[in-house]
C-alpha cells in the first residue's frame, strides 16, 4: 500500500499531540503531500513531505488522488463557491491546486471551489 497523501483543506495546523490544546508545530496547506504514521477516529498523526514535520491533523481534508499543475502566487487566494461567489475561505501563497477546468477569469479546482486565475500560476515540471 503506498502511504502517500494530499491535504485538501484550506490549511490546518499541525499539533505536537492529538489536541487542539496541544503545542502547534508547523501548518500544512492546501495541496501538501504526507504520510500517515497512525491514525484514531478524530486525529490522524502524519509526517508532511515538504519539511518533514511531524505531528497531528483531524481526520479530515486529505485525499488519495491529487495531480498538482499549478500554484498559489499572490500571498492569499480567495475561494470562490462559484466565480463571482466569494465565501471566506482563502489559499495561502505556494498551496499547490490541481485545476480541472478554466474560464476567462476563474480556475475550478475541486467541487464548488474556483480560485481567481490572477492569483495562480502553472506549475512547470
Amino acid at each position: 500500500m503506498q502511504n502517500k497523501f494530499y491535504f485538501t483543506g484550506s490549511f490546518s495546523n499541525i499539533y505536537k499531540k492529538s489536541s487542539k490544546f496541544s503545542e502547534v508545530t508547523s501548518q500544512i496547506l492546501y495541496g501538501e503531500k504526507f504520510k500517515i504514521l497512525s491514525k484514531t477516529k478524530n486525529w490522524i498523526k502524519i509526517k508532511s513531505s515538504f519539511d518533514n514535520y511531524t505531528g497531528y491533523i483531524q481526520n479530515k481534508n486529505y485525499s488519495k488522488e491529487f495531480k498538482a499543475n499549478y500554484k498559489v502566487s499572490s500571498l492569499k487566494a480567495n475561494i470562490y463557491k462559484k466565480p463571482n461567489l466569494k465565501t471566506n475561505t482563502f489559499l495561502s501563497f505556494g498551496s499547490k491546486l490541481s485545476v480541472k477546468e478554466t474560464n476567462k477569469n476563474f480556475a475550478r479546482i475541486d467541487k464548488n471551489k474556483w480560485i481567481k486565475k490572477k492569483d495562480i500560476k502553472k506549475i512547470n515540471y
